[in-house]
């Protein structure tokens, strides 16, 4: 993935964008992994009295670390500023939901106009939900007070 300008930054879709964050990551992981060994080796060499090499060690370890970050952070992409993870969630998510007014009135309006395959759907998945509660405790009086709740209706 690479950009003649910033001018093309919008180019980037959501996926490409995704794509060099998992990549990122993945090689962050990596320098990770490097550097516990030189952390490990480290410790080692300084159990036997060999400091120079362990010093050696933390060096390549700082080194690592350095690279880890630097994978995750890195403004040496073609995402301006600081970099793909804050690029991502500014382009590619929303601020808040939009608003939608949720009422039973909607939801029977949606139900009496739905597809046939949209009623098995939604059939299905009210049976898999009872299915599910068969083996589990009834709460009979919490369901008789909600029963003659409905019944207060008539």
């Amino acid at each position: 993935l690479k950009l003649t300008s910033l001018d093309d930054k919008m180019a980037i879709t959501r996926e490409q964008c995704l794509d060099f964050i998992d990549d990122h990551y993945g090689y962050a992981w990596t320098h990770k992994l490097l550097a516990v060994a030189d952390k490990n080796d480290a410790k080692n060499d300084y159990d036997w009295n060999r400091d120079h090499e362990a010093i050696g060690h933390l060096i390549d370890c700082c080194q690592e670390l350095i690279w880890s970050v630097e994978d995750i952070v890195w403004k040496f992409s073609p995402y301006p500023s600081a970099g793909p993870v804050p690029y991502f969630l500014r382009y590619f998510t929303i601020d808040e939901a939009p608003a939608y007014d949720l009422t039973l009135d909607a939801i029977l309006t949606i139900m009496l106009t739905a597809t046939n395959p949209q009623i098995q759907y939604f059939i299905g998945l009210v049976d898999a939900y009872r299915q599910s509660l068969w083996n589990k405790p009834f709460n009979q009086e919490y369901f008789a007070a909600l029963a003659r709740g409905f019944a207060e209706w008539e």
